[in-house]
């Protein structure tokens, strides 16, 4: 049984710790709390630089200085049918959409159909999603956009862009680019 769960188990994240420390950050903001002070905060919340949460996509956004999540290692892929994303950048609380353009259907439902492990830590372990909704003809010169709220919510939301390319026989998805935007507080 147990083994089971561990084939589609996501890190963990302690939901308190994370209300909190985004209160306690938030606060700091709105007390005008001076850059060594906020230096001291993050070296108690981060030490020697560490993470504080297994999920780098939430962990970026609890520093008093901004962290961009490109400073972190990760995998984004989409085939057509399944999207593989490093471990570290969801949780069981992520929310996951790919949009076909602008104006095309949107699937919200994506499980997890297994977690690879590739080595000793979430960092090198791969993610793959499907979902029985994704029923889309591709055509050359599509743009799939993945959208990732990395805990509901609560921070930005992360934006990959893939653009379809028709080969010979198949289509390839191309990352495109990122965009990160919004950031929504409690």
């Amino acid at each position: 049984m147990l083994k089971e769960i561990r084939k589609k188990e996501l890190p963990p994240v302690d939901s308190s710790l994370l209300l909190n420390v985004d209160l306690m950050l938030s606060l700091a903001d709105e007390l005008n709390v001076s850059a060594q002070e906020k230096s001291k905060i993050d070296s108690m919340l981060h030490e020697n630089g560490g993470n504080l949460f297994l999920v780098d996509s939430i962990d970026c956004n609890l520093w008093t200085n901004t962290k961009n999540l490109d400073n972190y290692s990760k995998v984004v892929q989409f085939d057509g049918k399944t999207i593989t994303l490093s471990a570290n950048m969801i949780c069981t609380d992520s929310v996951i959409q790919v949009k076909v353009n602008n104006n095309g259907p949107v699937v919200k439902n994506w499980t997890v159909d297994k977690v690879k492990r590739k080595g000793d830590t979430v960092n090198e372990f791969l993610v793959s999603l499907t979902s029985k909704d994704l029923k889309y003809k591709f055509n050359d010169g599509d743009i799939i956009s993945l959208s990732i709220l990395p805990y509901g919510d609560l921070f930005k939301e992360i934006i990959y862009n893939f653009k379809v390319k028709k080969n010979f026989l198949s289509y390839d998805f191309e990352l495109d680019y990122l965009k990160e935007r919004r950031k929504i507080t409690i």
